[in-house]
């Protein structure tokens, strides 16, 4: 079922999806050093991980630009 996700998505999307994974595992890398309990680690990547701050699409109007930042901020 992953494969045909990642076969669904565009170029752009891809990536966007590569370097969230990367940005995770080097979170928990940085977690790992600083010997961080289950529950700071928690915190520390859900403060940190930005899934992406790319938007495809351009909003034609402020009202839709907010809309979109709260879809992104509620994943």
């Amino acid at each position: 079922m992953e494969e045909n996700k990642i076969n669904k998505l565009s170029h752009i999307g891809l990536l966007t999806v590569i370097i969230g994974e990367q940005n995770l595992k080097l979170l928990n890398k940085i977690a790992d050093r600083m010997e961080l309990t289950n529950l700071r680690r928690e915190e520390f990547i859900d403060k940190y991980h930005k899934v992406s701050f790319w938007y495809p699409k351009v909003t034609v109007s402020k009202k839709r630009e907010n809309l979109q930042k709260r879809i992104a901020n509620s994943k």
